[in-house]
């Protein structure tokens, strides 16, 4: 589906009044970017300034296992594939972004293997990085409208899933016009302060048009 700005137009202020929440990832070990935190008034927040020492040391330490799309990751007693990654369309520039950018939909397939119940959210446990820039959190109220209609079966993942489950759905991210590379996280256990993450690096040339 193409250029829906009237969407855009509709709901960027309400999605601006939801502040973000940097529990999901944060400073990798190997030097990577920062999460983007947002305050209750939606400005950045230095994220060196809300981590306390024993979260810090838990991002420092936490390993990072590397693949590709459509390659199983195992991680954190969760396998993770990214099955495929669909453009959306070009957003209009806004409040946050001042220049156009482009919606993408990752499509996302996680197994618990744990003997727990583990949360999936595309809040809580993704975050995607642009050409070095800032992490920032996998959900967001507008691109997810705009994504679920143009794709027929679009799903947000957000689950609870049980030892032994499967559960799969698509996670939201936008990039500039331009761009080489980015990185998606996931992080399964984030909310039990282990950063131990799945990365996948997409290029422009992996994106496919639903």
């Amino acid at each position: 589906m193409k250029n829906m700005r009237s969407i855009i137009a509709v709901m960027s202020a309400a999605v601006l009044a939801v502040p973000f929440c940097g529990c999901s990832d944060g400073k990798e070990s190997t030097g990577g970017a920062n999460v983007v935190y947002y305050d209750s008034q939606n400005s950045y927040v230095d994220s060196a300034a809300v981590l306390d020492s024993a979260e810090k040391e838990a991002r420092d330490s936490a390993q990072i296992v590397k693949g590709g799309l459509d390659e199983k990751v195992t991680v954190g007693g969760c396998d993770s594939t990214i099955k495929k990654v669909v453009y959306i369309d070009t957003l209009d520039p806004d409040d946050r972004y001042p220049e156009p950018r482009n919606l993408y939909a990752a499509l996302v397939e996680i197994t618990n293997n744990t003997k727990d119940t583990i949360t999936v959210s595309s809040l809580g446990n993704f975050s995607v990085s642009v050409d070095g820039g800032d992490k920032e959190l996998g959900l967001d109220t507008v691109t997810s409208i705009i994504a679920r209609r143009a794709i027929e079966d679009f799903e947000d993942l957000n689950y609870d899933a049980e030892p032994g489950q499967t559960v799969k759905g698509y996670v939201t991210f936008t990039t500039p016009e331009e761009w080489k590379e980015a990185i998606f996280e996931f992080t399964p256990r984030s909310g039990e302060n282990v950063y131990d993450s799945s990365q996948y690096t997409i290029t422009p040339d992996m994106i496919v048009e639903d």
